[in-house]
């Protein structure tokens, strides 16, 4: 056990008098709120935003100008977004701006992480529009969380270079996944069914009776498609027993 001394229980408490959770309100106390969080970052920012925010970070000067201004002080900048064929412009600039940019899919929050600090502008999806709340905290297990959260969704998004060229070049990236959850698996596989003229199946009998309660429609309309003269059909492997 840490036994602190009379200073240092005073140090722990001013700092945990300092610790605080706001919300601010009003497009320039927004925008002042995030000036300042890049001007008090000394390792890191990790920001993760919704497909409209790119196009503020680099239209808004002084939005762009704290970028800039933190990654000439050596703060590494990582950036998760979504990256769509109407804002792949200002992600490819957007790139020049940040140590890192990363795509996801499907995002809805908005929040920005430093080793001390915590912002969550209130989500909009209008492209042009500055947002009018912002969520600040310093609170070091809030921090803490939110660091997780972003690391989370990092490890699972991809690089930019590759998004934007597979937007570009009309290219569907390359990605293998591991699906656990069964309801997942399902409307993966119905996906996959849906938008396939053929198909090569290997499985067990137990897996031609779980096919056929699932995705057995599925089945059926690449069916009817080859028996149009159109696609390749169904193709199954499976084992038969006699009991």
């Amino acid at each position: 056990m840490t036994v602190l001394n009379g200073s240092e229980k005073k140090e722990r408490k001013k700092e945990k008098a300092e610790e605080k959770t706001k919300v601010l309100y009003g497009e320039q106390q927004v925008i002042g709120a995030e000036i300042q969080f890049f001007h008090n970052s000394k390792r890191r920012v990790d920001t993760f935003m919704n497909y409209t925010r790119p196009q503020l970070a680099i239209f808004l000067k002084p939005i762009k100008k704290a970028f800039l201004d933190a990654k000439s002080r050596g703060v590494k900048l990582r950036y998760v977004t979504e990256i769509t064929s109407d804002n792949v412009s200002d992600c490819k600039e957007l790139l020049t701006m940040v140590d890192e940019l990363r795509h996801l899919d499907g995002i809805k929050g908005n929040f920005m992480v430093s080793e001390s600090e915590y912002l969550a502008p209130i989500v909009l999806f209008e492209r042009d529009k500055v947002l009018s709340q912002i969520i600040y905290s310093n609170l070091k297990e809030i921090v803490e969380h939110q660091q997780y959260t972003f690391d989370s969704f990092w490890s699972k998004a991809i690089p930019a270079q590759e998004k934007i060229r597979g937007i570009e070049e009309g290219i569907t990236p390359i990605r293998t996944t591991l699906l656990e959850d069964q309801n997942e698996i399902i409307k993966e596989i119905k996906r996959l069914n849906n938008t396939a003229n053929k198909l090569s199946i290997c499985s067990v009998f137990g897996g031609m009776q779980m096919s056929h309660n699932y995705f057995f429609e599925s089945y059926k309309r690449i069916v009817d498609i080859y028996r149009k003269g159109k696609g390749d059909g169904v193709r199954w492997i499976s084992n038969v027993t006699f009991e």
